[in-house]
C-alpha cells in the first residue's frame, strides 16, 4: 500500500513542532487513516511521547500540545504516553486508531511503541465504554439536535403567521394572544418546547425553548428575536441537517465507529482504511439525504455489535497491565 505523502513544508512544520519532544510514535489520524477524505481535507497528525523525568517531578506527565497551520492544512496532537495510557483504560476511540495504524500512515515509530502496540487487544473487551459511549453520544446527540431545531422552526412560523395578523403594539401581555400561543403549543405537541406559569409575589408566563425561558410580557418582535438567536446559536452544520434531514458529518462519526467496532468483533483486528469507506464518505459529505436511511443503518449496526459483543469471548473489563508493564521497564529498569 502506497505511503501517504505529505509536501516538504508539511514535513518540515511538523518536525519543527516536535523538536524537544522524545516521540515513540508520530502518525496520520482523521479522515485520511479511515479513507474518508476528500479535496480539501486537512491532514491530522497524532504523536504520542515520554515525560521527561523533570516534567514527571513537576506533575507534568499528563499534558498534551495542540499544533495548528492553516496555510498548510495541517494539526496536530503531541500527547503523553501518561495521557495515553489514561485514555486507553477507557478504550478510548483514538487510542485504538493509534494502536491499528498501518505501515504506510506511520510516520515514525520506536521499539518501545511496538511493544505497546503488540498488546492492543488487551482493549479488546466487553464492556467497551469509551466506543460504545462514542457511538451513543454521536447518533443519539445530533439527531435530538436536529429534532430541536425543527421545532424551533416550526415554531419561529407560527410567530411569523401571529405577526402578520396582529398589530404589534409594544408588549404582548395580552391573554388571548398568550392563550393563543399556549393553544399552538399544545396541539403541536412539542417536545422541546412548552409554557410555563411561575407563581410568585406576581405571576408570570413563560414559554421555555429548549430549556430557555422568554417572558410572555416581550413584544412579538422580541420573542422572534430571542427564537432566532437560539436557532442560530445551533450552527450552520445543524441547519443544514434539518433542510436536508440529516448531520452528515455527526452521524458519520457514529456509522464509523459501528464499522470498526464490527470488523473487531468479526475478525479479532482492525484495518485502515476502513471497510464501507465510500458509504460514510457519502453520509459525511451530505450526497445522502435520507435521514431514516442512516438512522436505520445506525440502529441495525448497534443491534448487531450489541449482539456480537454478548457473544464474544473477550474479557469482561480492559486490561492495559501488560502496556502500563512495558512503560513501567522502560523508565525504571
Amino acid at each position: 500500500m502506497e505511503k501517504v505523502k505529505l509536501t516538504e513544508a508539511q514535513r518540515q512544520w511538523y518536525r519543527n513542532k516536535l523538536e524537544g519532544f522524545e516521540c515513540i510514535f508520530v502518525g496520520i489520524h482523521g479522515s485520511v487513516l479511515y479513507g474518508l477524505d476528500h479535496e480539501g481535507s486537512d491532514i491530522d497528525l497524532k504523536a504520542i511521547y515520554l515525560p521527561s523525568s523533570k516534567q514527571l517531578v513537576k506533575g507534568e506527565a499528563l499534558k498534551t500540545y495542540n499544533y495548528k497551520c492553516d496555510e498548510l492544512d495541517i494539526e496536530m496532537e503531541v500527547k503523553s504516553i501518561s495521557s495515553f495510557l489514561k485514555s486507553a483504560a477507557s478504550c478510548d476511540t483514538n487510542c485504538i486508531d493509534l494502536l491499528h495504524t498501518p505501515q504506510n500512515m506511520t510516520l515514525f515509530k520506536s521499539v518501545l511503541w511496538e511493544r505497546i502496540k503488540s498488546q492492543r487487544k488487551c482493549l479488546y473487551a466487553k464492556n467497551m465504554k469509551g466506543v460504545i459511549g462514542y457511538i451513543k453520544t454521536h447518533s443519539k446527540k445530533y439527531t435530538s439536535k436536529i429534532d430541536r431545531l425543527s421545532e424551533m422552526k416550526s415554531f419561529l412560523s407560527y410567530i411569523d403567521y401571529v405577526i402578520a395578523r396582529t398589530t404589534d403594539s409594544g408588549v404582548t401581555s395580552d391573554f388571548t394572544l398568550v392563550k393563543g400561543f399556549s393553544s399552538h403549543v399544545e396541539a403541536a405537541n412539542y417536545k422541546y418546547i412548552h409554557i410555563l406559569t411561575v407563581v410568585g409575589d406576581t405571576t408570570h408566563q413563560y414559554i421555555e425553548v429548549c430549556g430557555k425561558k422568554i417572558i410572555f410580557n416581550n413584544s412579538i418582535s422580541k420573542l422572534k428575536t430571542s427564537l432566532e438567536v437560539e436557532i442560530n446559536r445551533y450552527g450552520e452544520r445543524s441547519k443544514k441537517g434539518v433542510d436536508k434531514g440529516i448531520d452528515g458529518k455527526s452521524l458519520s462519526h457514529a456509522l464509523r465507529l459501528l464499522v470498526q467496532l464490527k470488523e473487531i468483533l468479526i475478525t479479532n483486528d482492525l484495518k485502515f482504511p476502513l471497510q464501507g469507506a465510500d458509504y460514510i464518505k457519502r453520509v459525511k459529505l451530505g450526497e445522502i439525504t435520507n435521514a431514516e436511511e442512516v438512522l436505520n443503518k445506525i440502529d441495525i449496526l448497534f443491534d448487531e455489535c450489541m449482539m456480537l459483543l454478548e457473544q464474544s469471548d473477550f474479557q469482561e473489563n480492559v486490561d492495559i497491565s501488560s502496556m502500563e508493564k512495558l512503560v513501567e521497564d522502560y523508565y525504571f529498569k
